[in-house]
């Protein structure tokens, strides 16, 4: 039988791992001693890649909520609340998955994907308070999980940094852990919006998936940069579905 503790506290660390390769969020001192973060868990910090997308979502949520409280009611109340949510998400990542998106596609690739993002968020806001903030959390959550089976599932680029995390060699224990930090999100998003909704979302989000993951492969695999690239695309397609399914 395993140690429970034991292997609790890998969990923790290598959580741990994630958070300092994907946020800024300082791991340092005696914290980051307790944390072991040596090659081997930051290696396999990327399967907790998705957990860092719930804290995100979860940052996006109160910044939105705040924002969106003490604002006059109206159509652009929830277009200033989805900008500052935004701003919040790219503070907390560095803006990562962003310079990676204008790196591997583009300015103009990363205008359009921000700007679809922020009008569906702000149309959800508008219909559905609940549902916003639910998608916030999912979309967060699942869009990291679509990047992570595209960086598994294709070779990498060659020149690529092969001690990246997202670029390691996955198995199945790292799948699971990954797709179980996105069931409460989904669990989430069906309480506050419905069925149709999540179900819509999950599809728009596959279909972006399955576009890009055939574009790389023609290329011949991925590199850090299409990964966040991904990331940022497969949100947009989340929101997007959510919109397409949002109680009417």
């Amino acid at each position: 039988m395993p140690d429970l503790r034991a292997t609790f506290v890998l969990f923790l660390r290598r959580c741990l791992a994630a958070t300092r390769a994907f946020t800024r969020i300082p791991i340092i001192g005696s914290l980051a001693e307790w944390a072991q973060l040596e090659p081997a868990n930051t290696a396999a910090s990327a399967r907790h890649w998705p957990g860092v997308g719930v804290l995100a979502g979860m940052a996006a949520c109160i910044v939105f909520a705040l924002v969106s409280l003490p604002l006059p009611r109206g159509p652009l109340s929830p277009l200033v609340a989805a900008v500052a949510a935004t701003i919040a998400t790219a503070l907390l990542t560095g803006g990562r998955h962003e310079e990676s998106l204008a790196r591997h596609a583009g300015t103009v690739a990363l205008v359009l994907v921000l700007a679809a993002k922020l009008a569906l968020l702000a149309l959800l806001g508008l219909h559905s308070p609940a549902g916003v903030l639910a998608a916030l959390v999912g979309a967060h959550a699942v869009s990291r999980l679509f990047a992570l089976l595209l960086a598994w599932s294709l070779p990498p680029l060659p020149g690529q940094p092969a001690d990246h995390p997202l670029l390691q060699q996955a198995d199945r224990s790292a799948l699971a852990a990954a797709a179980a930090w996105c069931v409460l999100p989904l669990l989430l998003m069906w309480l506050a919006a419905g069925l149709q909704f999540t179900l819509i979302a999950l599809v728009t989000g596959a279909l972006a998936f399955g576009l890009l993951r055939r574009r790389l492969q023609r290329q011949g695999g991925v590199g850090v940069d299409g990964i966040g690239a991904a990331q940022q695309i497969c949100e947009a397609a989340i929101y997007l579905g959510a919109a397409f399914g949002v109680p009417r």
